[in-house]
């Protein structure tokens, strides 16, 4: 049945839901694959629109300069907007009709009566925007399995991959893009993209929509629980499916919300719209926005430091995500990669140490000559020291290592522990194509097919390398050796044991205040400050940063100087308690180191606590301490401090 929208008049739509019969269907990877969390929503859209981003830089779409540009937008329709959308994706209520009788959708006739009828009920959207991406381009059914149709890929295909060969794809399986569909309460997810026409040979505006319902039966039919929404077609006779609409302008686009037509008139990119969240529809839209700004920052803050993407979420206020304010647990991981990027040859990274990891890969049938089954690369590993580890201070991703490849996103933090125990760290590999990041000379043959090799070996979710969960076998074969091949990689991508052996203990000067604030234990070479914040009386030791650490030796005596200044000036009154003792280096267990100690503050000495009500917002203290042990080496000051706002 033919319907004909008075919204958008001239067109003809329907929903399409096929009888059961022999056809390439969307398999429902989502509960095997992927968490209840939006994180694996956030991984798999980043993902996606960053390989869509060097699609489109490969084919000149966008020039190198061009960064991904994301945004992620939660809304509840209003009356107004609500009819007019419920009245094109719900005509005659066929989509509702096949609703009610799917076994995957969770809720009573009644209530989905409401959803789309019921005045007063909620009808919500979350939609994700990309732009300087390629769009949904490509052919509505292609006939070859290695045709470039993105748009095949995402809206038809099952468990295949139409990314084409771009260099640093993220993934591999195709199948992750069933993650749009579980987070909709109505499992139904509608494309608008602006992309390249192939057929009229110019950009156009692209609709289409697809409900993942599973088998279901109405009136002793079958369904095979595909619904597509678009121009009802008949495919060799006897197939009936929807094919997209192409429009030329956005004004008969008049049912979606007038931010998403205006977000992407006149850009190219896709948005994808899910209908009905039901997390967010009854969650604290405010701890939501922060868990997806976690989960952006957390996988692809090496995407944002490189100027490769930006994201703006908008769950409950628009937040821009950009490099400058990466969080404190990440920042270490991305400090290392700053250093990198600063670096050269000439001029290496301060306090970062480097090692070159050799690795034997296989490689795929048709690469391989006679006997020659192996190809040799190499990955890089920086590791930083943070040094004497304080229980008191929670870090939550020390003793990590991030490993990255081609994608220039995180596939995982791997926790190896610490081989010294004193001593935290952090680490990063950068993997085949991800090695450009810091070498001019990394556009070899064997980057290329070792980043190959990593990027079968991720799980559906792209969150680990596995040979068991990967299409590893598949690709290289039952006896290639690719799973002990694989396994000798992550032991080389895993091993810090190295670290305290090769690390020197440079000095505080190159790493930045902000770490010196963040990880207040570090250590340098000798002796310095080490510092820890509590909470009382309504204050915060999060407040106080240490912006900067001074120390000055003359011969039996050593002078540690540290100005700690408040990171937000408030006009009230604060006060400042303070203490100093001396500990060894190595040994906690010998406890603290008898030596005499004093504290001055104002040209005054001070005894271990502060009362007096303060009212500027930085100070600076001296410790000075004589006759020393004759151990003294290896011993530390640790200045404790605790801020109380009246």
């Amino acid at each position: 049945m033919q319907w004909k929208s008075n919204i958008m008049s001239g067109y003809s739509f329907n929903w399409v839901f096929e009888k059961n019969g022999p056809r390439r269907i969307f398999r429902d990877g989502t509960e095997r694959n992927f968490s209840n969390s939006f994180e694996s929503l956030v991984r798999e859209s980043i993902q996606n629109s960053n390989d869509s981003r060097l699609k489109a830089l490969e084919s000149g779409i966008i020039s190198s300069d061009h960064e991904c540009k994301m945004n992620f937008h939660y809304q509840i329709l209003n009356k107004s907007e609500k009819l007019k959308f419920t009245e094109v994706i719900n005509h005659n209520n066929i989509l509702l009709n096949h609703l009610k009788n799917s076994g995957l959708i969770k809720y009573t006739n009644k209530e989905l009566d409401n959803y789309f009828n019921g005045l007063n009920s909620k009808f919500s959207l979350l939609t994700i925007h990309d732009f300087n991406t390629t769009g949904l381009y490509g052919d509505e059914l292609p006939k070859e399995e290695n045709v470039d149709s993105p748009f095949s890929a995402l809206c038809r295909d099952s468990g295949l991959s139409k990314k084409g060969d771009v260099e640093g794809k993220g993934g591999s399986y195709g199948m992750g893009k069933s993650v749009f569909w579980k987070f909709s309460k109505l499992n139904t997810v509608l494309f608008l993209s602006y992309t390249h026409n192939n057929e009229k040979n110019k950009k156009q505006y692209r609709l289409f929509g697809l409900s993942n319902l599973g088998s279901h039966t109405i009136k002793n039919d079958g369904y095979d629980g595909i619904g597509e929404f678009g121009i009802y077609k008949i495919f060799d006779g006897r197939r009936e499916y929807a094919e997209s609409v192409w429009f030329d302008s956005t004004d008969k686009l008049s049912f979606l919300p007038e931010n998403i037509i205006n977000k992407r008139k006149g850009r190219i990119g896709t948005s994808i719209i899910i209908m009905g969240v039901d997390e967010l529809e009854t969650g604290n839209l405010q701890l939501y926005q922060n868990e997806f700004t976690e989960h952006i920052y957390k996988w692809f803050w090496p995407l944002l430091i490189l100027n490769k993407l930006s994201v703006t979420v908008d769950i409950n206020g628009e937040e821009k995500l950009d490099s400058d304010n990466i969080p404190e647990t990440i920042f270490p991981f991305a400090h290392i990669l700053r250093k990198v990027l600063d670096s050269d040859e000439d001029n290496p990274p301060k306090n970062i140490i480097h090692k070159e990891l050799d690795v034997k890969f296989p490689l795929v049938p048709e690469k391989r000559k006679r006997k020659t089954y192996r190809e040799h690369s190499y990955a890089n590993m920086f590791c930083m020291k943070l040094g004497h580890y304080d229980k008191s201070v929670n870090t939550s991703m020390d003793n990590r290592i991030a490993w990255i490849r081609g994608a220039n996103s995180v596939v995982k933090y791997k926790k190896v522990g610490n081989p010294g125990g004193s001593d935290r760290y952090f680490a990063i590999v950068l993997a085949g194509e991800a090695i450009k990041i810091f070498r001019d000379d990394a556009d070899s043959e064997h980057f290329k097919l070792f980043d190959d090799f990593l990027r079968y070996a991720e799980t559906p979710s792209h969150d680990d390398w596995n040979y068991k969960k990967s299409q590893l076998r598949e690709v290289y074969g039952q006896n290639s050796g690719a799973d002990t091949e694989l396994s000798k990689i992550l032991q080389k991508f895993s091993d810090v044991s190295w670290l305290l052996d090769e690390i020197e203990d440079d000095t505080d000067d190159d790493l930045p205040r902000e770490l010196i604030a963040m990880f207040p234990s570090h250590t340098g070479k000798g002796r310095s400050i080490g510092t820890k914040g509590s909470n009382s009386g309504g204050g915060s030791g999060k407040g106080i940063r240490i912006k900067s650490i001074d120390k000055t030796r003359n011969n039996s005596y050593i002078y540690e100087h540290v100005e700690i200044k408040r990171s937000k000036n408030s006009s009230k009154n604060w006060k400042l308690k303070i203490s100093a003792k001396l500990l060894d280096e190595f040994d906690k267990s010998l406890g603290e180191i008898e030596a005499p100690m004093k504290i001055c503050y104002d040209n005054q000495e001070i005894d271990g606590n502060i009362t007096d009500i303060l009212e500027d917002n930085s100070y600076d203290f001296t410790v000075k301490i004589e006759e020393l042990p004759e151990y003294y080496s290896e011993a530390k000051i640790a200045l404790e401090y605790e801020e109380v706002i009246l």
